[in-house]
């Protein structure tokens, strides 16, 4: 999935996907001066490190932009 935040005229991208070589899930982060990724062994952790994220990014003044479009290829399925 992909959500888009912005502020001041910047926009950072999270990109969440499931790498299934490696059975781990995936946030990367494209900010308007880095990219990072970070990789997860369980759901649980995933979800907690993207609960963690909403909760910084709100008190960073982020905003949420439209709402999040669904990655065709970049999922667990089954």
């Amino acid at each position: 999935m992909l959500w888009i935040y912005q502020r001041d005229g910047e926009d950072l991208r999270i990109i969440t996907t499931f790498d299934y070589l490696t059975k781990e899930y995936v946030i990367t982060m494209i900010g308007p001066h880095e990219t990072t990724c970070e990789r997860f062994k369980d759901a649980a952790a995933f979800k907690f490190r993207l609960e963690a994220l909403e909760t910084e990014f709100q008190s960073e003044r982020w905003h949420r932009v439209g709402d999040p479009v669904i990655l065709r290829d970049g999922w667990k399925v089954g």
